[in-house]
């Protein structure tokens, strides 16, 4: 799913798991970001970033967890493009 994502989109994607405790109940934190294919991460800022929390969106799996992080970067990703669509046609 993410290498089909990350070659129709020409990025590299880059997924973070960071467990949590919130209100004495475990939950795990996810972060995404899409980067250009050859960006030097120590310098360059992601196209694209969404974090979620999985108890908070009520995410049980992690493909639906990699789904809804990979459809948030793809509207991001998509508006990104359109901004630079309609600023080239002005």
């Amino acid at each position: 799913m993410i290498a089909a994502f990350e070659d129709s989109n020409h990025v590299r994607i880059e997924v973070c798991l960071t467990r949590w405790t919130s209100e004495d109940m475990p939950d795990l934190s996810a972060c995404a970001k899409a980067w250009e294919l050859d960006a030097d991460r120590r310098v360059a800022k992601p196209l694209a970033f969404q974090n979620v929390r999985c108890r908070a969106e009520r995410v049980r799996t992690l493909e639906g967890l990699l789904s809804y992080l990979l459809y948030q970067l793809d509207f991001q990703l998509g508006e990104r493009e359109w901004e630079s669509v309609k600023n080239n046609k002005a």
